[in-house]
């Protein structure tokens, strides 16, 4: 799964919980496509399906060389949050004025669900940060102005849906979420004191557990999944990989620690089906520099790679790892 904004746009030795850090590296190539290249929202691994931006107003598709445009507005600048299923037979995206965006920060984007392979848009209504989930089965997004995560479930999308109501009041936080099962959604909020808590949320009798807690206002974490297994970062002075089990009888087996190690971390983490590795970045050095890092949650194997160049954001699209810094982006082959 992927959400991609518009305009696409190891080898230091230490011990982290008595694990040294693996030497070999990961290769770091240009991404360049002839066609579309400014554009481009999204492009399968064998260019099948794309999705771009004409005229900075009209959002496009290209499924199997048959060009369709899906949506129009007469505004010359829009802002589209995209994001393709895992079987590529769905796509979900977010579409706002930049210069609405720009005005109010935490203004919301009319968010619409398409068949890849379709013509036509369901407008699934106001929020932000649409998603994906469980084999695309689900969908969720957040509406600011309410604070509430919305729920829906795609096979009965008017009929089988839960709207949490979320404690947070900051504009510009958004909850990480994940849903693993019919069952089973685990989602990040803030109290009033800006701390954050990890919460797992039954959504067949609507119960709650709290998971995590942070222990200051500080911490920041994000969520992603492979095969079930739910992992969690959480950043502050120091950064922190997790893997979850909602349903563990144990408390003390809920939430354990697989890494940490300190300095200046990105907080979002990449989960990558293909490899089961969990990805992030190191920040900006004295160089001007920053580092990838690959991570396997089951033998607790890690490889940092250094990179020539500041990254400023990690995303998966189609299996596969990219890198962005400024308008340049990157392929990473693990």
């Amino acid at each position: 799964m992927v959400s991609i904004k518009t305009k696409i746009i190891l080898s230091s030795i230490f011990i982290c919980m008595g694990l040294p850090i693996n030497s070999f590296a990961i290769k770091i190539v240009p991404f360049t496509q002839k066609n579309f290249s400014d554009g481009l929202l999204y492009t399968s691994q064998d260019n099948s399906i794309k999705f771009l931006v004409q005229e900075k107003n009209i959002l496009s598709s290209d499924y199997k060389s048959q060009k369709t445009e899906l949506f129009k507005a007469p505004l010359e600048q829009l802002s589209f949050d995209l994001q393709v299923g895992i079987n590529k037979n769905k796509f979900v995206v977010a579409i706002s004025s930049i210069g609405i965006a720009i005005e109010k920060k935490n203004k919301e984007s009319q968010i619409y669900l398409g068949d890849v392979s379709g013509k036509t848009l369901t407008d699934l209504g106001v929020g932000t940060n649409p998603q994906f989930h469980y084999q695309d089965s689900w969908i969720s997004y957040y509406k600011n102005k309410t604070k509430q995560l919305h729920l829906k479930f795609i096979p009965l999308l008017q009929e089988k849906k839960s709207d949490i109501q979320l404690r947070n009041d900051d504009p510009f936080y958004t909850p990480s979420r994940v849903i693993i099962n019919n069952e089973t959604l685990v989602y990040s909020d803030l109290n009033k004191e800006k701390e954050e808590a990890i919460i797992h949320y039954n959504l067949i009798n609507n119960s709650f557990d709290i998971l995590f807690k942070s222990e200051n206002a500080l911490t920041r974490s994000d969520l992603c999944q492979i095969n079930g297994k739910i992992y969690m970062s959480a950043y502050d002075k120091e950064f922190r990989i997790f893997v979850i089990d909602p349903l563990a009888t144990k408390v003390s087996e809920k939430v354990i620690l697989l890494f940490k190690q300190d300095g200046i971390f990105n907080k979002n983490i990449v989960c990558d089906p293909t490899s089961n590795k969990i990805f992030f970045l190191k920040g900006q050095n004295q160089k001007n520099q920053s580092s990838i890092f690959s991570f396997m949650p089951t033998t607790k194997d890690i490889v940092e790679h250094s990179l020539d160049f500041v990254a400023s954001q990690i995303l998966l699209m189609d299996n596969k790892i990219y890198l962005t810094s400024g308008s340049k982006t990157y392929v990473v082959a693990p």
